[in-house]
């Protein structure tokens, strides 16, 4: 019996192909270790009225939330860089320690890499992609900072695989703005997502507390 996930990343596969195909003549390749590692940027203006709205009827709450988002994001790069090192130490002298970073790919549990069912892994993505890049957007927009689009990317190691989103801001008039902006525009897309984990992260608590109770009723 074949399995769904395996068939519905197939069909992924297929329908990026052909979106691929169809639209190459609007694709912007951006180059890292081309042709073995690059981005392929699709340009559009999905979005861009909302987050003018939202950071028009939000401005104040915003800028706040900004100078908020560079505290914890530089909180946030001291800690990942002591871990980094830490692992780093512990691969050195201790043999048999596990890695402390990995890939999560779908379906590929390796060494390297954490294999998770493809529609847990696409439904990951997407979330964290564009809610990444739609509160880089509003903040953006809350500084008046002009968005020239938005849309979709695919990371590519030879062949694209996986899927991102994008905003692109008037690079000219970001390196104009004072420091404290353009921080705000750069840390409000990781903050968004830490903002989203602890949601989840509650909404999951409360399940299973709620299920716990339940059961211990019954019992």
């Amino acid at each position: 019996m074949l399995d769904i996930q395996l068939i519905s990343t197939f069909v992924f596969l297929i329908f990026l192909a052909l979106f691929l195909l169809t639209k190459r003549k609007g694709l912007v390749i951006q180059k890292i270790i081309y042709p073995f590692l690059y981005i392929l940027m699709y340009r559009t203006k999905i979005g861009l009225k909302f987050m003018k709205k939202t950071a028009h009827k939000f401005g104040s709450i915003l800028k706040f939330i900004g100078l908020v988002s560079i505290c914890i994001g530089f909180v946030g790069m001291i800690m990942i860089s002591f871990l980094l090192v830490k692992t780093l130490v512990e691969l050195v002298t201790v043999p048999e320690a596990a890695p402390g970073v990995k890939l999560v790919l779908p379906l590929v549990t390796t060494k390297v890499s954490i294999g998770l069912p493809f529609f847990y892994w696409i439904i990951s993505i997407f979330i964290i992609a564009v809610v990444h890049e739609f509160f880089h957007g509003v903040m953006a927009q809350t500084y008046k900072l002009k968005l020239k689009s938005s849309g979709f990317a695919f990371l590519s190691v030879i062949v694209p695989v996986v899927p991102l989103a994008f905003v692109e801001p008037d690079e000219d008039m970001l390196r104009k703005r004072p420091l404290v902006q353009q921080l705000s525009i750069f840390a409000a897309g990781p903050f968004a997502n830490i903002l989203v984990a602890l949601l989840v992260l509650g909404i999951f608590y409360a399940v299973s507390y709620t299920h716990l109770r339940a059961h211990e009723t019954r019992h």
